[in-house]
C-alpha cells in the first residue's frame, strides 16, 4: 500500500494536533512548520478533516484546529478516508483483459486485500501511532 502525499500530510497534521496540550488550538503555521508542509495545501486538507469530523476548526482571532475527539478514538482509516475517499481497489491491477474466471479470482483476491487493509487501518488509532512515533525518537 502506498500512502499519497495527502494522506501523509493528514496523518502528520493529526499527529501535531494530538501532541498539542489539551484544549490548545494550533494555527496552520504551527501544524505545517515542524514538518515543512505547504500551508495552502494543508488548509485544504484540514477542511476535509473538519467535514469528516476528525478535526474541529475555529476561524478568527485565536482560531485554529484541534482534534474533534480524543486521539484514542480516531483511526488511521478515518483520517485517510477523510482526505482520499473510501479505500478501495484503486485499479492497481487491471485484469479486464483476462477471461472471466481468472479475472473474478484476481478481483476477489484484491477485494480481500482491501478489506484486510481497511480492517487493520481501522484498528490503529492516532494515539497508538503517536506512541509508536514517540518510542522511535
Amino acid at each position: 500500500m502506498k500512502l499519497t502525499k495527502t494522506s501523509a500530510y493528514a496523518l502528520t497534521a493529526c499527529l501535531q494536533l494530538a501532541a498539542a496540550k489539551p484544549g490548545a488550538t494550533l494555527n496552520t503555521e504551527s501544524i505545517c512548520g515542524p514538518a515543512n508542509m505547504p500551508p495552502r495545501y494543508v488548509i485544504q486538507m484540514l477542511s476535509q478533516l473538519v467535514k469528516a469530523g476528525v478535526v474541529s476548526g475555529r476561524t478568527g482571532r485565536g482560531g485554529g484546529y484541534t482534534l474533534a475527539k480524543p486521539a484514542a478514538k480516531i483511526s488511521l482509516l478515518a483520517i485517510i478516508e477523510a482526505v482520499e475517499g473510501p479505500l478501495a481497489n484503486s485499479g492497481a491491477i487491471d485484469a479486464s483483459h483476462l477471461p472471466a474466471k481468472p479475472r473474478k479470482a484476481i478481483e476477489g483476491a484484491c477485494a480481500a486485500i482491501v478489506a484486510d487493509a481497511r480492517k487493520r487501518l481501522a484498528s490503529i488509532t492516532l494515539a497508538e501511532l503517536r506512541a509508536a512515533k514517540a518510542a522511535t525518537l
